[in-house]
């Protein structure tokens, strides 16, 4: 337990919310996995990474997946780790992943619980001698060193870390969890150059925090964020540029929302505040919701 009447942990604001935009990190987070492991194929470059998740087991023996709202929770874990944060509250995680007050929000509260010990709990291994020997200058700068056998294996937990109570005048109240090092999935990233910065404002949506709602916010920012870097001009003119609509149905399937269609209506609202939020922040200009044969099909992204 974390004693606060002794040692006050001094935090760095965190200002940037990090993205992972990778292949890899897309199939660790949207189950594309399984327990007996795969091959990432970057057809551009002509490499294979071998990748191996070890899952943790739910009552009945069976894996328990790795979902869009882990791929939440991590964002908002390295991005406190690049700040230069190693012990932060929950409180603080779910502030920089666009939330107000945890205590206010008992269910999300119990939900980051789940994720973090999902994240801690489940083990990645990753084979990087070919993404190492691409990338060489970035290899040296993760320290990926091959063992006797020349081959540069990563091995962690998903979210190296450790969950505890912080304690203040003998009780306990809000917990945190330690963070340890730099995780796989971020040195891989790392060494692929696909990791992208944003302001963290960006989800700080005026909406209440539920789980679905931090999910639809997170999916649109980092499908939009993937639009916007495909269409830098710097970019190798080799990477595709993506369309700038987004399908409805893609969202609803992604973030596993309700297929009804009060529900729906309720949650093109949700999107509708949540792109408003978006130009307010100037990080984009514009938006429409698209409709074919009467039902509404896409939004389509200006910028």
């Amino acid at each position: 337990m974390l004693n606060q009447n002794s040692n006050k942990i001094q935090l760095k604001k965190c200002k940037e919310l990090l993205v992972l935009l990778d292949k890899l990190s897309n199939c660790v987070f949207n189950a594309k996995i399984d327990g007996i492991g795969a091959i990432i194929e970057d057809r551009r470059l002509g490499i294979e990474t071998p990748v191996k998740i070890n899952f943790i087991k739910d009552d009945n023996g069976n894996n328990v997946s790795i979902d869009p709202f882990d791929k939440l929770i991590f964002s908002g874990a390295i991005s406190e780790i690049a700040s230069g944060n190693t012990t932060i509250s929950l409180n603080r995680l779910f502030h920089t992943i666009g939330g107000v007050r945890l205590d206010q929000a008992l269910n999300i509260k119990a939900a980051i619980e789940q994720s973090l010990s999902k994240l801690r709990r489940t083990e990645i291994t990753v084979d990087v001698t070919a993404l190492a020997n691409h990338f060489k200058q970035y290899a040296a700068q993760i320290n990926a060193v091959p063992d006797s056998k020349g081959q540069i294996i990563l091995k962690s937990a998903l979210l190296p870390s450790e969950i505890i109570c912080a304690v203040v005048n003998g009780k306990v109240t809000d917990g945190a969890v330690i963070l340890f090092g730099d995780p796989v999935l971020l040195r891989v990233a790392e060494m692929k150059g696909q990791i992208t910065r944003c302001n963290t404002n960006l989800l700080a949506v005026p909406l209440r925090a539920t789980e679905q709602t931090l999910k639809i916010r997170y999916y649109l920012l980092e499908h939009i964020l993937k639009i916007k870097g495909s269409h830098d001009p710097k970019r190798s003119k080799r990477v595709r540029k993506l369309n700038t609509s987004i399908l409805f149905d893609t969202i609803f399937s992604y973030c596993g929302l309700p297929d009804t269609k009060w529900q729906k209506q309720d949650f093109r609202k949700y999107i509708s505040c949540i792109l408003d939020h978006f130009v307010s922040e100037n990080f984009i200009s514009g938006y429409e919701f698209v409709k074919r044969e009467n039902k509404f099909y896409s939004i389509s992204i200006d910028f």
